[in-house]
């Protein structure tokens, strides 16, 4: 199977796993906002059944764990630092308990586990007039659902950034994974530096989408990355 990647800069290898339903660019353009310039090698694959990564004949979320692990090990000589993102902090700490080795520290954000909660309804919070102007219609509906900051530079960011991957989502090989949902995470204690967060801070909605963060940052409006793809 291919998993498809991009990444920028060299340095300390950043692994960044993204949520589902979308593609290695939401994650990419949170992270590059707010990174350093230097100092890190930071690499954003397209998780197996979305953006451009294929499925093969993986029938579980376990596979697909193992799957990113081979995927790290085939690019990167030597431990990274392993960031996941709602299902892609699920996997992540798959990653983590199955093979610790490979890890020099784990960050998850907003991540889900084996059993999820109903989360309260979405209120909006800022509510701009010219929100919608850049958006197609159809795309409103979706915009509402990752943000409670509704204005044109987060309708920007869900158009630039969100979009583009949930077109290239295999939903049906999705529903086949999910049925087989469970990832072994251990019982052990996780040595290594960790991070943990699962607040959706002011402008995202309560589903936690981490490309709804406004900060000082400039967040790019492209795509801008060389692609890669990896044969596993």
């Amino acid at each position: 199977m291919l998993i498809h990647y991009v990444e920028h800069g060299a340095g300390v290898p950043v692994v960044a796993l993204h949520g589902v339903g979308v593609d290695h660019g939401e994650i990419e353009a949170a992270i590059e906002a707010i990174v350093p310039g230097s100092g890190n090698r930071r690499i954003y694959p397209d998780l197996p059944g979305m953006g451009r990564s294929t499925t093969g004949d993986l029938d579980c979320n376990n596979y697909v764990v193992a799957v990113m692990a081979d995927f790290i090990d085939h690019l990167v000589a030597g431990p990274v630092l392993l960031l996941g993102h709602s299902y892609g902090a699920y996997l992540a700490r798959g990653v983590a308990a199955q093979r610790p080795d490979m890890l020099l520290g784990l960050t998850l954000l907003c991540p889900v586990a084996e059993r999820s909660h109903k989360v309260p309804d979405h209120q909006a919070i800022r509510q701009d007039a010219d929100a919608y102007d850049e958006l197609e219609p159809s795309q409103r509906a979706g915009f509402e659902e990752y943000f409670v900051v509704r204005t044109a530079a987060t309708a920007r960011r869900y158009r630039n950034h969100v979009v583009p991957g949930k077109r290239l989502v295999d939903e049906a090989w999705l529903s086949r994974i999910f049925a087989e949902w469970t990832v072994d995470v251990g019982s052990g204690t996780f040595s290594a530096p960790a991070t943990h967060s699962c607040t959706s801070g002011p402008s995202c909605s309560p589903r936690c989408s981490v490309i709804g963060w406004t900060g000082p940052a400039q967040m790019k409006s492209d795509r801008w990355a060389p692609t890669h793809r990896v044969t596993l």
